[in-house]
């Protein structure tokens, strides 16, 4: 299965979902990890930081990703991975900081592409 996470994830924020639910619904999708609809629930008060511009939800929902795929090693591992990715790319893991970022000033939409982008990149380094 083609395992485009970014585009996914980009096609539900644009269907209104917010910053850990899309990209937990389009995990859901690349690596069939057959969700029900409260695991996919428990994202929505995940978003914006958790509302406060504190750890951006988009990494969050990446690091949950990596917890549903992996065992507790290589979850750790990976986790470390994105941390340092994103913190070498945007110089914080806050929402607030992290949106100083955006292209468009508007919404997260690129943010959310490349940190999925970085999520996905792991994810099949620690499967290779």
């Amino acid at each position: 299965m083609d395992k485009e996470l970014g585009k996914k994830a980009i096609s539900f924020y644009n269907k209104g979902h917010n910053c850990s639910q899309c990209v937990m619904k389009a995990a859901d999708i690349c690596y069939e990890l057959k969700l029900n609809r409260n695991a996919l629930n428990m994202c929505e008060g995940i978003n914006n930081g958790q509302g406060v511009g504190s750890v951006c939800s988009v990494l969050l929902a990446g690091i949950m990703v990596f917890g549903l795929l992996f065992d507790e090693n290589d979850t750790k591992r990976a986790r470390m991975l994105l941390l340092s990715e994103c913190c070498d790319k945007y110089g914080s893991l806050d929402c607030a900081v992290i949106k100083k970022w955006r292209k468009n000033g508007k919404n997260c939409e690129d943010i959310i592409f490349e940190i999925t982008n970085m999520v996905e990149k792991i994810i099949d380094e620690i499967r290779a």
